[in-house]
């Protein structure tokens, strides 16, 4: 195992021997480095089992949001922050509580970050959504701003609910869009066949020139079969 005060005592002696300003810069963030782990020993892995925390309750979530939707006098809430997969949330009173006591919460996020009564997202009609820290330990932040009161959410907020980081977004609007010509149904429809494969540009001439003999032949045959009826017709004529 590498002892940290022989690296230390290297990198003065490194100092001493390198005039170089840039490598004494690094060689003396390096020293600030290890004084600060033997110090805070702890505090790397805090780091790490943040940055783990976070991961493994956002598995299979690309991009991590909640959406805010409303339809009529209904209010919902749409998410992948559950089961790694998107899902709509109704809820009567239009309040969703997030944490990590499922029996407390009606959003239920496996994260070690979160308080198990964390925070919530209220709709009230005319406004919109509104999202409350609940006393939690780690705090609730807002486009990296410290959540100390109720606020309204804004479409394309950055909502961070202890290591849990989301986008919010906001559908309030439904746009009614005209019928579509039957034109472009057709279009639409044909769009489901599927093309025709080019030919190796290398096999079009033997390809061309076999379509050519294939039509020949196929004259010929006509030659041949109108040529046969007017035979026959004629010696019908002669030996009725």
């Amino acid at each position: 195992m590498i002892d940290p005060q022989f690296l230390a005592s290297q990198s003065i002696q490194a100092l001493d021997r390198q005039p170089d300003p840039e490598l004494n810069q690094r060689l003396g963030l390096y020293q600030v480095f290890l004084r600060l782990y033997e110090q805070n020993r702890g505090l790397l892995d805090e780091i790490l089992n943040l940055e783990m925390s976070g991961a493994r309750s956002l598995r299979g979530s690309m991009f991590p949001f909640v959406q805010g939707m409303v339809l009529g006098q209904r209010a919902y809430i749409i998410t992948n922050l559950v089961g790694s997969r998107s899902q709509t949330f109704a809820q009567p009173q239009h309040v969703w509580t997030i944490g990590r006591d499922s029996r407390r919460v009606n959003v239920p996020i496996r994260d070690r970050r979160l308080s198990r009564y964390h925070a919530s997202i209220e709709y009230i009609a005319q406004e919109g959504f509104y999202l409350r820290d609940l006393g939690s330990s780690n705090g609730s932040f807002v486009n990296g701003e410290l959540l100390r009161q109720h606020r309204l959410l804004a479409d394309g907020d950055q909502v961070r609910l202890g290591s849990l980081t989301f986008t919010f977004f906001v559908t309030q609007e439904i746009q009614q869009l005209s019928e579509l010509s039957p034109d472009v149904l057709t279009q639409v429809s044909l769009a489901d066949t599927p093309p025709t494969m080019p030919l190796d540009p290398e096999y079009q001439d033997a390809y061309q020139d076999a379509e050519d003999v294939w039509a020949s032949q196929e004259d010929e045959a006509r030659d041949s079969t109108a040529l046969g009826s007017e035979d026959t017709s004629m010696f019908m004529r002669r030996h009725p």
